[in-house]
């Protein structure tokens, strides 16, 4: 019988080739095509942007320019850089950007990605108990670049500047939710919240969190407005 050798990463690193993320996009794409009827056309997920169109829309986006969008603003980088290291001039980078990209066509986005990925098999090697899928949730601090609502000082994670604090709630590695809080907000305020804001079909049967995550009431309010099955524990 022939040995089963586990590789490292250097040997993946060899054994797999580089990609870059556009073909990824596309990929997903195909994956995640489906028919819209008010459009009469077929639409990915990036291309959801599409069904909240205002009824006078003429303007149609384009896969390519979109997902130059989607990754500025995923890496972080400056529409006006994403120009200059592309073939779209910055004006339709903005306008692209402006119309398509919103926090509603991306949550969506988002849901058709991670319900497709829970339907694959491999999902479910991801468990870390027996009784399901046992979620975490956490904060993490990012500095802003412009003064928000939400946007607020700590010194102890963003020096002189302000920041937020995204809240995530994972499962078996996929963010299925999240919430944007202040710096000065307790964590523990919003657990039940972000657990109960998860429309994906992930089924999450138990949640742990760190010490920010920890109040006098969580545990009781899971057991009052959830099934005695999902219960909260810390780590």
């Amino acid at each position: 019988m022939e040995e089963i050798r586990v590789l490292n990463s250097k040997e993946i690193g060899v054994v797999l080739s580089h990609i870059g993320l556009c073909p990824i996009f596309h990929w997903m794409t195909e994956q995640t095509m489906h028919f819209s009827k008010s459009y009469q056309l077929k639409t990915s997920v990036i291309l959801l942007v599409l069904l909240i169109q205002p009824r006078n829309a003429k303007s149609q986006p384009e896969m390519e320019i979109i997902d130059a969008c989607v990754i500025a603003n995923a890496t972080g980088t400056e529409l006006s850089k994403m120009a200059d290291i592309s073939d779209v001039n910055e004006q339709t980078l903005k306008r692209t950007n402006k119309s398509f990209i919103r926090v509603q066509t991306l949550s969506k986005a988002s849901e058709i990605i991670v319900n497709n990925t829970e339907k694959l098999p491999i999902f479910k090697e991801y468990n870390l108990s027996d009784y399901g899928v046992h979620a975490s949730i956490d904060g993490q601090k990012f500095a802003t670049k412009f003064s928000t609502i939400k946007s607020r000082y700590a010194k102890k994670y963003f020096g002189l500047k302000k920041g937020v604090v995204l809240m995530t709630l994972s499962a078996n590695h996929l963010p299925i939710c999240l919430k944007v809080i202040g710096a000065n907000e307790h964590e523990s305020h919003y657990l039940l919240d972000l657990v109960e804001s998860n429309t994906s079909d992930v089924e999450v049967r138990s949640v742990s969190g760190d010490m920010h995550s920890i109040n006098r009431v969580n545990f009781s309010l899971r057991y009052m407005f959830v099934t005695a099955s999902c219960l909260v524990s810390h780590s």
